[in-house]
């Protein structure tokens, strides 16, 4: 039976993996095996490097930079000394075939399928999409929405008798180790997923998401406790994050590490023993931390996730019919990422008033939903069609060009696979026709 090679490539971690001919799902990077998002340069020969080889470079000599996926959507200038972003991800996609594909499949590869963030815009997309193909060749590669490859993969899980649990209105809570994600999906009885509603992103200094609760745990807890224990100050800029050189951001994600230790522990924990070697200037942090102790940076933490829900999701929602006079119109909230198993996101989530489900392994749900796309040899009898909406610009005509938004309104947008569908129009006396032949229309768009 040919293999769906399915990647999530997600902000913090890559995940890859398929499923066997029982269907169970087979983590090529090993049980729970998640690869961290880094990419470094090599001092020596001036190579690309990623994973732990990444991470066992010389700190003072190399250049290390984390959660480098995410220039995707802020710079896609983006460079690692002389390698810009497309060889970036082609080197990394060729790592993770060289490193982990090669050799262990059990048939032919039939096809790839990987996950993105809703926030990849069009260019990143074309950009993922060719580095895929070319270290894949003559295979086929597809992208799926992170959100609804999760519901596929819950699909999965549930048998026939469990599919009239999963119709109507769903949101989709993505609450992973770099951005917090929501997104409205509609199932049909007949299990075909039929569309993305929206899809939102709250990314930034003030998100809810694993690396800013990891953050606050460094230094609300373990930073106070070092100095109190030492009487050695923590430099303002390890606290700030800013101005750090090479070799003490690689000590800072160090510290970040042991940080989200920390966070997992005390999820099921009363208290936890710390006994971290080399903390900062080769001195030992040795605590015991009640959970009392992280209660406040839970709490702050999860006001975010509050805030998030009633700021941007609850607003987006409203545009689509599906929140109004305090009330949601959702019949099932979906956790995934590995931050929806803090304590306490369930309980806010509940507020929404709706059946909230998290997974048994949420930070999985992608992966697993990947390995089972549609249109593969294991995939599930679904019809998936997502939409996404982008925010399109026309160019206007005038001594200094403009760009005006195109509306575009999901409400009256039936989707048919085989549909033509008018968004707008442009006559060739508008102003949004820039041809100069009265006889011809040319316009620009941009997204």
């Amino acid at each position: 039976m040919p293999v769906n090679l399915g990647i999530d490539f997600g902000t913090s971690y890559t995940k890859l993996g398929y499923v066997d001919e029982d269907g169970h799902f087979v983590n090529l990077l090993g049980p729970g095996g998640m690869l961290p998002s880094v990419v470094a340069l090599a001092p020596e020969g001036g190579r690309l490097c990623f994973g732990s080889d990444s991470l066992s470079l010389p700190k003072e000599e190399a250049e290390i930079v984390r959660f480098f996926k995410i220039e995707l959507k802020r710079n896609l200038n983006f460079r690692v000394g002389d390698f810009g972003l497309s060889e970036i991800l082609r080197s990394y996609f060729s790592y993770l075939r060289d490193q982990y594909v090669s050799g262990s499949l059990p048939h032919p590869l039939q096809a790839v399928t990987v996950g993105v963030p809703n926030y990849f815009g069009l260019k990143a997309r074309r950009m993922l999409l060719e580095a895929v193909r070319s270290v894949f060749p003559g295979v086929r590669v597809r992208l799926a929405l992170e959100p609804v490859a999760a519901l596929v993969g819950l699909l999965a899980e549930g048998g026939p008798d469990e599919a009239r649990l999963w119709q109507g209105n769903i949101l989709i809570l993505d609450l992973g180790g770099g951005t917090a994600d929501a997104s409205f999906v509609h199932v049909r009885p007949d299990r075909k997923v039929r569309v993305v509603l929206e899809a939102q992103l709250h990314a930034g200094s003030d998100a809810f998401s694993g690396a800013e609760i990891d953050k606050a745990v460094l230094r609300q807890t373990l930073f106070p406790c070092f100095e109190a224990n030492t009487g050695i100050t923590i430099p303002p800029r390890f606290k700030k994050e800013k101005g750090l050189n090479r070799e003490e951001l690689y000590e800072y994600s160090r510290m970040l590490k042991w940080a989200e230790e920390v966070k997992l522990r005390m999820q099921g924990q009363e208290d936890i023993v710390i006994d971290i070697p080399s903390f900062y200037r080769g001195r030992s942090l040795s605590a015991v931390f009640e959970k009392r102790n992280l209660s406040l940076v839970f709490e702050r933490t999860l006001s975010r996730l509050e805030d998030f829900i009633n700021n941007v999701v609850g607003p987006s929602a409203e545009r689509l019919g599906l929140f109004g006079a305090g009330k949601w119109d959702i019949d099932i909230v979906v956790l995934t990422g590995g931050v929806s198993k803090m304590q306490g996101v369930e309980e806010v989530v509940s507020r929404i008033g709706s059946r909230v489900y998290r997974p048994y392994s949420p930070e999985f749900s992608v992966i697993q939903g990947l390995c089972r796309w549609p249109g593969g040899e294991s995939a599930l009898n679904l019809e998936v069609k997502t939409l996404l909406p982008f925010r399109f610009y026309i160019e206007k005509k005038g001594t200094e060009p403009e760009l005006d938004t195109i509306p575009f309104d999901t409400a009256n947008l039936e989707l048919d696979s085989g549909g033509v569908y008018r968004l707008f129009s442009v006559l060739p006396t508008s102003p949004y026709n820039l041809s100069e032949d009265n006889g011809r229309v040319k316009i620009r768009i941009y997204q």
